[in-house]
C-alpha cells in the first residue's frame, strides 16, 4: 500500500487514531476522507475508502495529497 509514495504509517495511523478534517459522499458506498498531512503543513492527506456489504469491510480505494485550500472556502 504505498500509493503515489506515501507511507502505509501515516494511512493507518490516520484511519485509526485521527479526527477526519472532512468527509464527502462520492457514490452511495465510497468516502473521501480528509485529514491533515502529517508531514507537510498546508496539505491534507486524503483517503478513498468504500465500505463493502458492511462496515465491517472497508477497502481503501486510493490515497494522494491535496492543498489544503481545496478543502477550506471563504464566506461570502
Amino acid at each position: 500500500m504505498n500509493d503515489r509514495n506515501l507511507d502505509y504509517k501515516w494511512i493507518l495511523n490516520s484511519l485509526l487514531n485521527e479526527k477526519p478534517q472532512g468527509i464527502l459522499k462520492q457514490d452511495s458506498n465510497k468516502f473521501k476522507l480528509h485529514y491533515n498531512h502529517p508531514t507537510k503543513k498546508g496539505y491534507d492527506l486524503i483517503i478513498i475508502i468504500a465500505i463493502i456489504n458492511s462496515p465491517e469491510n472497508i477497502i481503501k480505494v486510493t490515497t494522494y495529497e491535496q492543498n489544503v485550500k481545496r478543502r477550506l472556502r471563504k464566506n461570502g
